[in-house]
């Protein structure tokens, strides 16, 4: 054999060696996008979901009676979960901020600011909404900043518009949609962005994948309920009416007046609901199994799911939510698999979603169980200062709940009172919910809204003067 013809051979060898990985690389996509189950290993995936707007006692998982939650329960049993959750915070955008940063809101600052009507105009406000907000300060690290930096794909898929580029939510994730209003992502939609993501966006040899899903279908407006579901009757679509003074939402009747109204409203406002929380679960179904069929989720893949916060639906003579740390608003479900976790410890604090999902362990200090609402302005003023209008700040130990607002300081044992109706002396708090309370003080003042809006609302003869 000439040198010629060796050299030749070698040469061509070289080339076979460098191509062949490229090629079979080129081919290892190709059959992943075109949906060929097994094409990826999936070893590492992280996923993380949010059931929007869902309150935990109306979930099967959670001794409901409705049949509201079957893929979840499906779930809880792969792994652990707890029904004493309670979100970080009373809305989407400080309750995502916690999870997405392990900090409690009183530190993170990201909220809805209670400002008043001269200060509207400088306000940022959060995607698709007339929401105006204090955004995540970008000096904290996200938990998609933090899994890129580990190598993974970082990917986010969310119903919630609040969960966007404004409020500073989505920073850290390099794929995936942001749906640009409430209703414009969900069912067969949003799962189908899930399935768009994974083909189009993501790299099969791109490392392991980190993926937020915010699935909205239990957030208002609610849709119809269809003939034939067969547990919930069918009923029309319900919309939360902001712009309007003379509705439900604004002039509820108080539990303790019998109202026909009140009871047929309160059935329609359940009903729907319900069924919006089941859509919700068939959509973790549905996105689940697509993980698992196009192979992104294997055996050790972690998955935890939760909620940012409940609804109110009549507690209290209260409806809708992100205004009061009640039960109702506060209390989640948290399913965990994957994890490190023998149990999850009662009552559990929202802010360690953040390290259950980042090292699928809560291991170390444990934070208190505490959240803190504000009041709104707009709504305010619509409601007559009967909603709305007051700062709260509510702690939990064990059974034990204190709570704080305004003139009311109050302890329940959920044990003998889940429905917070017999307000116990609450002469035993301890100096932890003082301090608290101090700080709710303070992070509302920070804002300029509480003491602001409470002026407002008095000098409009909506409230007394407060006590001295």
């Amino acid at each position: 054999m000439t040198r010629t013809r060796v050299l030749l051979l070698v040469t061509v060898g070289l080339g076979l060696a460098i191509a062949l990985p490229f090629l079979a690389a080129a081919g290892w996509r190709a059959a992943y996008k075109a949906g060929k189950a097994g094409a990826f290993s999936g070893r590492g995936t992280v996923v993380m979901v949010v059931l929007d707007n869902v309150r935990a006692d109306h979930t099967s998982l959670c001794g409901y009676a409705r049949p509201t939650t079957p893929n979840l329960e499906a779930l809880a049993r792969e792994g652990v979960h707890t029904c004493r959750a309670y979100a970080p915070g009373t809305w989407t955008l400080p309750s995502h901020a916690s999870y997405f940063t392990g900090v409690p809101m009183l530190d993170h600052g990201a909220h809805e600011l209670p400002v008043v009507d001269a200060e509207l105009a400088s306000a940022s406000y959060a995607r698709g909404t007339g929401i105006p907000i204090r955004g995540l300060d970008d000096k904290l690290p996200t938990i998609a900043e933090q899994m890129a930096s580990r190598g993974y794909q970082t990917a986010i898929v969310s119903a919630n518009p609040v969960v966007g580029k404004e409020s500073g939510l989505a920073r850290g994730f390099r794929h995936g949609v942001v749906s640009p209003s409430f209703g414009a992502l969900m069912d067969e939609r949003v799962v189908g962005a899930v399935a768009d993501t994974l083909r189009d966006d993501l790299d099969p040899l791109g490392g392991p994948l980190f993926l937020f899903v915010n699935l909205a279908e239990a957030h208002q407006p609610w849709a119809a309920v269809p003939e034939g579901v067969g547990w919930v009757p069918a009923r029309d679509t319900l919309k939360f009416h902001s712009s309007s003074a003379n509705n439900p939402w604004y002039h509820f009747p108080p539990p303790e007046e019998p109202s026909a109204e009140r009871d047929a409203f309160l059935g329609h406002l359940t009903d729907v609901y319900d069924y919006g929380i089941w859509r919700a679960d068939r959509s973790l179904g549905a996105v689940l199994d697509l993980l698992r069929a196009r192979g992104w989720c294997g055996s050790d893949c972690r998955v935890v799911v939760t909620s940012d916060h409940g609804e109110l639906l009549g507690e209290h003579g209260l409806i809708d939510h992100g205004f009061y740390p009640w039960e109702g608003n506060a209390r989640v479900p948290l399913v965990a698999t994957g994890t490190r976790e023998a149990a999850i410890e009662e009552p559990f604090p929202g802010t360690l979603v953040h390290a259950l999902a980042l090292d699928g362990t809560t291991a170390g200090a444990r934070p208190g169980v505490s959240q803190a609402a504000f009041g709104q302005a707009h709504r305010a003023r619509a409601s007559g200062g009967r909603f709305y209008a007051e700062r709260m700040t509510a702690a939990w130990a064990g059974t034990v709940k204190w709570v704080w607002q305004g003139a009311l300081l109050a302890k329940y044992d959920l044990a003998v009172d889940p429905a917070e109706t017999h307000p116990l002396p609450a002469d035993d708090a301890p100096p932890a919910f003082t301090s608290l309370r101090e700080r709710t003080r303070d992070f509302s003042a920070g804002q300029g809204g509480d003491d602001a809006l409470r002026e407002q609302l008095e000098a409009a003869g909506y409230l007394e003067p407060a006590p001295p």
